[in-house]
């Protein structure tokens, strides 16, 4: 339930383009539940959740930086940009 909270918020925030303050709003939750919705950000591929998940990267743990960061990788593989034509 919480994780689709996060996911919830986290989705308008990149639907707007706004990353400030996410941590504040993320900062507090427990580790697993983060590790849910980063699952679930992979799961869109949807490139626009990006600038969130690098602002959101800054001041994380190491374990949910590396995930972060791979979540960020795999939304930039799955970027039409990153597409050889």
């Amino acid at each position: 339930l919480l994780a689709g909270r996060v996911y919830a918020s986290l989705q308008q925030r990149a639907e707007a383009g706004d990353a400030k303050g996410l941590y504040g709003e993320v900062g507090r939750v427990h580790r697993e539940v983060k590790f849910l919705v980063l699952t679930r950000v992979e799961e869109t591929a949807d490139g626009r959740f990006a600038p969130m998940l690098e602002s959101w990267r800054e001041r994380e743990t190491k374990p949910v930086k590396r995930r972060i960061g791979e979540v960020l990788e795999r939304l930039r593989c799955a970027s039409p940009s990153s597409s050889p034509r």
